[in-house]
């Protein structure tokens, strides 16, 4: 199914075509499951049919006119491909890297180690033995 074909449709016409899809999706589906579908794809084109036409149903409640891109692209012939020997004759050689040379990065100078701590001996009063 094309979006132009799609667009032109009432939305009556696309929400009976959606109802017929979805049909169609819950047959395969049962076909699928059975192991009686051979053709696989099915499922998935018809998926993206049914998605086509909630994307149209959208753009017409909200009221977006989409043109289609046969008319907005110019009739034009375009140029014929350059041969090898024609590519090779018009390359432009890259400028050679910056002529500043570009600041040395930063050398981190080794942090010193803190001093170990000493624990301090703490005497209870309770383990003296005064009674």
């Amino acid at each position: 199914m094309e979006m132009n074909e799609l667009r032109s449709k009432s939305r009556e016409e696309l929400l009976q075509l959606i109802s017929e899809l979805k049909g169609k999706m819950l047959a395969l589906r049962f076909e699928s499951s059975t192991g009686q579908l051979t053709e696989t794809h099915l499922i998935k084109s018809t998926k993206r049919d049914i998605a086509r036409i909630f994307t149209v149903l959208k753009e017409k409640e909200k009221g977006i006119e989409v043109v289609s891109k046969k008319e907005t692209k110019p009739e034009s012939k375009k140029d014929p491909k350059p041969t090898k020997k024609e590519k090779d004759e018009t390359k432009v050689e890259a400028p050679s890297q910056d002529p500043t040379p570009s600041p040395e990065p930063k050398k981190e100078e080794p942090k010193p180690e803190p001093a170990p701590v000493q624990a301090e001996k703490v005497e209870d009063s309770d383990s003296k033995g005064e009674a």
